[in-house]
């Protein structure tokens, strides 16, 4: 088997997204490279995912604990624009008073149909179901890969400065 081109320490690839649709009520900007003392979190998802799905409640809880601490959540579809604007207009799963475009309005949620993202960050790390989340530290490298609801000890670690890279890869 090849070797991942992208791993734990690996520069992060730029962005290069083309359809940005949630930016956090106006709290973030586009982002193509990342910004030096900055965290982010680039997340793919798809419509059709359950767990995709089932993790936006939590992404954008995480959005708002860390809105003050220099974060930004970047979801990311390979989807067209127009499957991902009707999916935002669908009530939440149980909740008749909110779409899932009210919930996700904490974070960014992006519509990349080129999937160039995919490339860079999913093959580049071969990474073969979704979701799938990649943590960008402080100094623009990979800190981890994984399961969105699996990240809340390796997100709080990376921005308090305390995330041990070399030993987690």
């Amino acid at each position: 088997a090849s070797t991942p081109s992208l791993t734990i320490g690996s520069a992060a690839p730029a962005l290069d997204i083309e359809h940005w649709v949630q930016n956090g009520n106006g709290a973030f900007k586009p982002v193509t490279t990342f910004a030096d003392d900055h965290v982010y979190v680039v997340e793919f998802w798809a419509t059709w995912c359950g767990p995709c799905v089932a993790s936006m409640p939590h992404l954008a809880s995480l959005q708002q604990e860390y809105a003050d601490k220099q974060v930004q959540i970047i979801s990311i579809t390979a989807e067209d624009l127009n499957t991902v604007e009707a999916f935002l207009d669908r009530n939440v799963r149980g909740e008749d008073e909110k779409t899932y475009r009210e919930l996700t309005a904490a974070y960014c949620l992006t519509s990349d149909p080129d999937r160039s993202c995919d490339a860079d960050y999913m093959k580049a790390a071969q990474q073969r179901g979704i979701p799938t989340a990649f943590i960008v530290g402080k100094d623009g490298h990979i800190e981890w890969i994984g399961h969105p609801m699996a990240m809340d000890e390796p997100l709080a670690s990376v921005v308090n400065s305390t995330w041990d890279r070399e030993r987690f890869a």
